[in-house]
């Protein structure tokens, strides 16, 4: 016998959906709720610590765009290869001489 209350889709796939016979009735354990507890906990703090790194990263590269003289931050590798492509030109000049 087919549920009224949800139709059938052959051509749609996922998960079945939640009836009330499949829904869980007991509360989780105390212990559970304290290991979810703690990794969310842990998760948190990483995610603070990358923000940090971000924030640090994203300082040092407004910096190197500054010294360069770049307002893109795409250009920037760009940019830095051509400084570092000039400094290897002036020591072979200066090396001629």
């Amino acid at each position: 016998m087919m549920d009224s209350a949800v139709p059938a889709s052959p051509d749609k796939s996922g998960p079945a959906p939640l009836r009330a016979e499949n829904a869980p009735t007991s509360q989780p354990s105390p212990a559970y709720v304290t290991t979810i507890q703690a990794e969310n906990h842990q998760l948190r703090a990483e995610v603070e610590q990358l923000r940090a790194e971000r924030a640090r990263l994203f300082e040092r590269q407004r910096r190197m765009m500054e010294l360069l003289g770049t307002n893109s931050a795409e250009h920037l590798i760009h940019d830095l290869r051509n400084v570092l492509n000039e400094r290897q030109l002036l020591r072979t000049l200066a090396d001629m001489e």
